[in-house]
């Protein structure tokens, strides 16, 4: 298992794709969390929650979605798959590793945005004199390990999709359409009983102050949890059956 865990360390951090999504991701969530905290107008409603969102929006966990999804579809794409296998053949070692790199690279590149947003974010709306989310708060803190667990996840729920699908154009597709467009709609349509419990809601729940309408922290993690755990055991069900 070490020996795969290198191989694929070797892989991933060798091709160029996957650094520049991992930069790219920082570089915007960090723009659009500093243009929200600088221009949205947020008068009376603005508090301490709503502070805390403009850190932890979801536009990182998109882009590791994306990183994820290329970690399969792109070995399908150049045929490198086959020689994966051969030099590894038991296939459910080489599909953990991918997670456990990816789920770590998940880690590190939202530790590394909040290190640098919440104080960039917390001091614009300090200037602005608009209400601020203080680390020292329990919930702010808990609210912050959500985000960066569910960016771990992320990036096992796009490896998962990528393995399904195996096309890189369909499957990002998928997994940006889905949480920008389809849930949203549905989230309009169905009752909020219903929709907070769709996967990116619960997600959002997870990286969240406590927020009528949408799940508590811990309810929201576990669903989200759940749902990227059915996703890798269909995709982990597949690749070990299926031919490269």
């Amino acid at each position: 298992m070490k020996r795969v865990l290198r191989s694929e360390w070797i892989k991933f951090s060798t091709v160029r794709t996957n650094i520049i999504v991992v930069i790219a991701g920082i570089v915007v969530t960090l723009g659009l969390a500093a243009l929200t905290a600088a221009l949205v107008k947020l008068g009376p409603a603005a508090t301490s929650g709503t502070a805390l969102r403009s850190v932890t929006n979801p536009f990182l966990l998109y882009f590791l979605l994306i990183l994820g999804v290329q970690s399969f579809t792109q070995e399908y794409r150049f045929g490198t798959m086959r020689v994966t296998l051969t030099a590894s053949p038991r296939r459910i070692d080489v599909f953990l590793s991918k997670l456990v790199i990816l789920g770590l690279v998940g880690v590190v590149t939202s530790v590394v945005y909040l290190a640098i947003s919440f104080p960039m974010t917390m001091a614009i709306l300090h200037q602005r004199g608009l209400p601020t989310a203080l680390f020292s708060d329990h919930q702010v803190r808990q609210a912050l390990l959500g985000y960066v667990t569910v960016c771990a996840l992320g990036s096992a729920l796009g490896a998962a999709v990528g393995a399904l699908i195996r096309s890189t154009a369909l499957a990002v597709t998928l997994v940006l359409v889905w949480p920008l467009v389809i849930e949203q709609t549905l989230a309009g349509l169905l009752p909020k009983a219903i929709s907070k419990h769709l996967p990116f809601q619960t997600a959002q729940a997870a990286a969240q102050l406590p927020t009528k309408g949408f799940l508590d922290h811990w309810d929201g993690l576990a669903t989200f949890a759940l749902f990227t755990v059915v996703f890798v055991y269909v995709a982990l069900t597949r690749f070990t059956r299926s031919d490269a």
